[in-house]
């Protein structure tokens, strides 16, 4: 699984040439890969495998800091209706 918004062909081909097949994409940005067994992984060094995850923090980022907030606002909401 790898995850890249807006990918190009070149991204797409990259997989192919290192023997990765595209099954699927969700969401223009999930992009689900399978491959034989014993085959590389694509991130095998270490600046590619921290830019992989520095990405997927990012994304991570923009949906857990609003939902920390809700769940903030929504928390004093359900204990005063609890005692209400």
């Amino acid at each position: 699984m790898d995850y890249r918004k807006d990918p190009d062909g070149e991204y797409f081909s990259y997989f192919e040439e290192a023997g990765w097949t595209h099954v699927c994409t969700s969401v223009n940005y999930i992009h689900v890969f399978s491959t034989p067994g014993g085959t590389s992984p694509i991130y095998s060094d270490p600046v590619t495998t921290i830019e992989k995850y520095e990405i997927e923090k990012e994304n991570v980022r923009v949906v857990a800091l609003p939902a920390l907030l809700i769940t903030f606002m929504f928390f004093p909401l359900k204990v005063v209706s609890n005692y209400g």
